[in-house]
């Protein structure tokens, strides 16, 4: 899955633009977040969620991306530690 992030402050988007039902990638979304994490050792996500849109039941649903919230690593948090 080719992917974008852009990062302003402490919020990312990693842009998917892909059909498709989240629940259906699963493993897909969580290696994109294992990815980030490990591209950003600096960081500790506290949350994300998925940008996506169905506009019916019935029609097909579209993935754009997901909004990850994090903040910046301290000393304190140190590499083991992570936020509740």
């Amino acid at each position: 899955m080719k992917t974008s992030i852009m990062t302003v402050g402490n919020h990312s988007y990693i842009a998917i633009k892909q059909h498709g039902d989240p629940a259906d990638m699963v493993t897909e979304i969580l290696n994109l977040l294992t990815r980030f994490e490990s591209q950003h050792p600096e960081l500790i996500v506290e949350s994300w969620t998925i940008e996506k849109q169905q506009l019916a039941h019935t029609t097909s649903a579209f993935i754009f991306g997901l909004w990850v919230n994090h903040r910046p690593r301290t000393e304190s948090t140190g590499p083991e530690k992570r936020s509740p």
